[in-house]
């Protein structure tokens, strides 16, 4: 009698290994006596093969990611194809031309709304840039964090945990920049003695009616969405639009020519559901408010997500 051994074999896969062992019990037993002892050594289990990133692979990365930051800070939902870089084609401006570039736009909004002197405009210029300094240091940092990151030789996981803490970080500095734009920044508290009266009241009416009017088009499109979804009649139609548009929130002025229609449907939805029920339901038919019913109740739980995104007004 003697004592054969097997050899430890690695398990990539239970259904291979399954069959690996049954085809073991079957050409062992033909291979050697009855008498002999058949000891099954120890299965050694491989651990799955792990993706890791390349250099190229990981340069790629770097970029996705700061352009991502970029997009989020400054709100650049289309992103063109980037042709060649040439002489009459520069690289992409710095945080700090990014910035200027929002202070321009910004304004130059104001300018038209009540023509503004060449004194009062540099005084309301360096208040803006002022309160903006601290969310471009802030950005400066981020984006020189994030383009140090080493993703060669990581894992998808790890892409996965960089990319949560990206989110966050973009967002609070988006909210910093933000707030340079609100009612209680240095802007507005110098604006009384910065324009006359006149200048002032025609700025208020300005922002009043930019605000009005986001709010009147993003309204129409959940109309729109809404009459595809369940059919709205003339008359529906028109008592919800009073309905929303009665309901308009303190939402945000910055940055002029931002895309920020989609974050206003959604401001939309939360106010549809946060309006009183038995006013609702006497708009719409029973077959239409089964379907209203559960988005409303899934925009309830939208809020918290849409005020950390900084979208309302504090």
């Amino acid at each position: 009698m003697k004592i054969i051994r097997r050899p430890p074999q690695p398990i990539v896969r239970a259904a291979r290994a399954a069959v690996w062992l049954v085809c073991a019990v079957v050409v062992s037993g033909s291979v050697h006596a009855e008498d002999d002892v058949v000891v099954a050594e120890e299965v050694v289990h491989a651990e799955p093969e792990v993706y890791r990133f390349d250099a190229r692979q990981a340069a790629a990365q770097v970029a996705s990611h700061v352009a991502h930051y970029e997009g989020t800070v400054f709100l650049l939902t289309h992103t063109p194809q980037r042709a060649p870089r040439t002489r009459q084609n520069p690289p992409q401006r710095s945080v700090r031309g990014r910035v200027e570039g929002v202070l321009d736009r910004w304004i130059g909004h104001v300018d038209a709304a009540c023509e503004l002197t060449e004194p009062q405009r540099l005084r309301l210029r360096e208040a803006l840039r002022s309160d903006v300094e601290p969310a471009v240091a802030l950005i400066e940092a981020d984006i020189a964090r994030y383009k140090a990151m080493q993703f060669e030789g990581r894992d998808f996981k790890f892409v996965q945990q960089v990319q949560q803490q990206l989110n966050e970080d973009a967002v609070r500095a988006r909210e910093m920049l933000m707030r340079a734009f609100d009612g209680d920044s240095l802007l507005f508290k110098i604006l009384p003695t910065t324009v006359t009266a006149e200048q002032h009241d025609r700025l208020m009416a300005d922002f009043a009616a930019r605000r009005a009017g986001r709010w009147a088009a993003a309204v129409a499109m959940v109309l729109v969405s809404l009459d595809r979804t369940v059919g709205l009649t003339a008359r529906q139609h028109a008592a919800l639009e009073r309905v929303l548009l009665a309901r308009q929130p303190t939402i945000r002025i910055y940055p002029p020519n931002a895309s920020d229609i989609g974050e206003l449907q959604a401001l939309v939805w939360i106010e549809l559901a946060d309006e009183d029920e038995d006013e609702l339901k006497a708009i719409f038919t029973e077959r239409q408010w089964a379907v209203l019913a559960d988005r409303r109740q899934a925009c309830k739980h939208d809020r918290p997500h849409i005020v950390k995104q900084g979208w309302y007004e504090p």
